[in-house]
């Protein structure tokens, strides 16, 4: 399982509101727990992943950002194997997605 971004809700100044970082959780020994993965290169809240399990490869789309109520026009994607982000396209319009 995979989380990515999210939102700390502080009202600190100086810090950082919208987090660009990302976990998941093994299950796969007796040593099972969150690790870290290396942050997005875009801090994103509310936005939504897909898994492509064939390419092995997450795609993070959407959000926003910055104190900021546009979305995000950019996809990023996490390469499983790699362990690395690379940027997708970037749409000019941008819908939001609620459920």
């Amino acid at each position: 399982m995979y989380v990515f971004g999210g939102y700390t809700g502080s009202k600190t100044p100086g810090v950082k509101k919208y987090i660009a970082s990302g976990e998941y959780m093994d299950f796969s020994d007796d040593k099972s727990g969150w690790k870290a993965v290396p942050d997005m290169s875009t801090p994103r809240n509310g936005a939504f992943a897909w898994a492509d399990s064939v390419n092995m490869k997450i795609y993070v789309a959407g959000g926003t950002s910055n104190d900021s109520s546009e979305p995000l026009n950019s996809v990023e994607v996490y390469d499983v194997a790699t362990n690395s982000w690379s940027t997708s396209c970037k749409k000019e319009k941008v819908k939001f997605l609620t459920i």
